[in-house]
């Protein structure tokens, strides 16, 4: 089993890990037409992204990193879809 970017985890595991922690912050920040589906799609997306970047420190807590990663993403999707 290989390890996913520097994480210490598998692909399968890394993808278990993100739903769980993204699952909740889309459902928190689905709006107008924006629904829990697509923030869902979009949080992984920046998961993904995050970890690739190879800005993840594997010293500090994975689950911390990609929860305030994907928040800040949601809070500027929803001010520069939702505002004028």
């Amino acid at each position: 089993m290989s390890e996913y970017y520097n994480t210490g985890l598998s692909e399968q595991e890394f993808v278990e890990l993100a739903t769980n922690l993204v699952t909740p912050l889309a459902i928190k920040f689905a709006f107008a037409y924006f629904d829990v589906d697509d923030m869902l799609q979009e949080g992984l997306i920046e998961c993904i992204k995050a970890i690739s970047k190879g800005s993840y420190d594997p010293k500090r807590c994975l689950e911390s990193f990609l929860y305030s990663h994907v928040r800040n993403r949601f809070i500027n999707l929803r001010r520069n879809k939702f505002t004028r």
